[in-house]
């Protein structure tokens, strides 16, 4: 046991214009519940954004967290010195009024990459010195988009643009049937979401067989081959079935989860409306 585990993680997000920052640890996936004894913070896969990777007390011993958003304008620089370090240990680097000390280790039990990450924002060209340790000062320009080696005395001797990042595709909002597989055959289309277990799910069913014969009924589980039949069957649930599409149940969740009973209703296979349980069937459907 530890006095200090299960304690939910903080993640700060600061808007690129300086603004308030909010905590966002659950909506960016970084609420893990394990007793983190040190984090480090590097571009593991050279995209240009940092990732954060957390030592534990117990199982898991690790946890990786890779950051799957986009960057924006960002310089990373490698520093070299013969007289001091060869990671540019004790080297500062100012940018904008910003302090970036080059170090080998930060926080408890934590070594870190020596690397130097700058996020820029919207500008495209990082206007940076450098003091070294033994008092030299330079000033270097560099453009965003790449890793910079920069040896004391000699400026820039080597750059690497980052690797690209495919970007995200955006998941399909079930706007019409057509995103979900289905095609219309009536003028009304009722599509229930159910899960296996789900007693709201299951106190949908008498009222959606009430108007079976007036709509298109469908059901949608969160399961797939066997187990949605069995699901269904134990719902009670008569009419057509099948799989919710990958991704439409992360369109439609909220704070993580799909909020059940839910029904899409939709009108010449256009969405109509979302309910959250068949109450307002009647003010919709004739």
């Amino acid at each position: 046991m530890s006095f200090s585990g299960w304690e939910p993680k903080k993640l700060w997000l600061t808007p690129p214009d300086g603004g308030r920052s909010t905590e966002a640890a659950f909506a960016e996936g970084f609420d893990s519940r394990a007793d983190g004894r040190s984090l480090v913070s590097a571009d593991l896969d050279g995209d240009g954004d940092l990732d954060l990777v957390m030592r534990n007390r117990a199982a898991p011993k690790l946890q990786l967290f890779e950051n799957e958003g986009l960057a924006g304008n960002v310089v990373e620089l490698s520093l070299r010195s013969d007289g001091g370090s060869p990671f540019g240990e004790g080297a500062q680097v100012f940018e904008s009024g910003r302090l970036f000390p080059v170090m080998l280790a930060r926080g408890y039990a934590s070594g870190v990459d020596p690397v130097v990450h700058i996020g820029l924002g919207t500008r495209a060209v990082a206007k940076l010195e450098v003091q070294w340790r033994s008092g030299l000062r330079e000033s270097l320009e560099v453009k965003a988009g790449q890793r910079v080696v920069v040896v004391e005395g000699a400026g820039v001797q080597q750059a690497t643009p980052f690797t690209p990042k495919p970007r995200p595709e955006a998941l399909p909002f079930p706007s019409t049937l057509s995103a979900l597989g289905l095609t219309s055959t009536k003028e009304f289309t009722v599509v229930q979401l159910f899960l296996k277990g789900c007693k709201p799910c299951a106190d949908e069913v008498p009222a959606l067989k009430a108007i079976e014969g007036k709509v298109q009924l469908v059901s949608l589980g969160l399961h797939e081959g066997p187990a949605l039949e069995e699901a269904a069957k134990s719902l009670g649930i008569t009419w057509t079935i099948g799989p919710l599409p990958h991704g439409i149940a992360d369109v439609l969740s909220s704070s993580g989860s799909l909020p059940l009973p839910l029904l899409l209703v939709y009108r010449k296979g256009q969405l109509e409306r979302v309910l959250p349980g068949p109450r307002a069937l009647s003010t919709l459907v004739p």
